[in-house]
């Protein structure tokens, strides 16, 4: 049995809704009813768009916090992968569009061991906090504290990261010799270290926060994409392929 379009759409747009197919879901899969049970999650993801296309700029009324990780908490308890991580990959767009707030997904990415949320919620929450790892959030810049098992992580993974970018100011990303250069070593190699490690050193560079490692690295490809010299310097096979390397 299948949703028709207009029941899809009256379901999308009342999450009140969705809340009754998790209700369900949760219910028969308890009591074993597994028809109902396999109707109830066929029907979430029919609702979700699982799987989906990326979210649109105006994501549906439920993309919240409360009913994200309660899709997660039912797709968890009746075993089905597909629907949590095609939610995971949607919380993770809305966090980095802004539209969600990093920190309600940290707890559910720690509860259920999901690598992805918690790589992307825990980064984004810790570029968000001051010097004293207090979340920043809203017009008025409230500060929201952080538990101290969830501070410890984010206090780790600040050093973690520095330490992470001090490598990667050291040496260039390695990039594999493309067909025709024969002055790879010495020329390409050489060249491109050391244009790296002179950019990393500009005015653009200096400004960022230490432990925002993807910031940098975005800046790294904008200055790097700009340098004259470094396109004339490497064949352009090396060239595409060093700034293949950034991503």
């Amino acid at each position: 049995m299948r949703l028709r379009p207009a029941e899809l759409h009256s379901i999308r747009s009342d999450a009140a809704n969705i809340d009754r197919l998790l209700t369900i879901a949760q219910m028969t899969n308890k009591y074993h009813f597994v028809t109902t049970a396999s109707w109830a999650i066929s029907a979430l993801c029919q609702v979700t768009e699982c799987p989906t296309e990326p979210c649109r700029a105006l994501p549906p009324a439920w993309c919240s916090a409360p009913i994200l990780r309660r899709i997660i908490e039912v797709a968890q308890l009746c075993g089905h992968e597909m629907l949590c991580d095609h939610i995971v990959e949607k919380w993770v767009e809305l966090i980095i569009a802004g539209r969600a707030t990093p920190v309600d997904a940290m707890g559910v990415a720690d509860e259920y061991g999901l690598a992805r949320l918690k790589g992307v919620s825990y980064y984004r929450t810790l570029m968000a906090c001051d010097e004293n790892l207090e979340y920043e959030y809203g017009p008025r810049e409230e500060k929201l504290t952080i538990p101290p098992a969830q501070r410890a992580r984010l206090l780790s993974g600040f050093f973690s990261l520095v330490r992470r970018w001090e490598r990667l100011r050291e040496t260039a990303p390695a990039f594999t010799k493309a067909d025709g250069c024969t002055y790879h070593a010495h020329g390409c190699l050489s060249t491109w270290q050391d244009i790296w490690k002179s950019t990393t050193k500009s005015d653009a560079m200096v400004h960022l926060r230490a432990m925002d490692v993807l910031g940098r690295l975005g800046t790294m490809q904008e200055l790097l994409d700009a340098n004259r010299d470094l396109r004339c310097a490497l064949t352009p096979g090396c060239w595409r392929a060093a700034m293949g390397s950034l991503k």
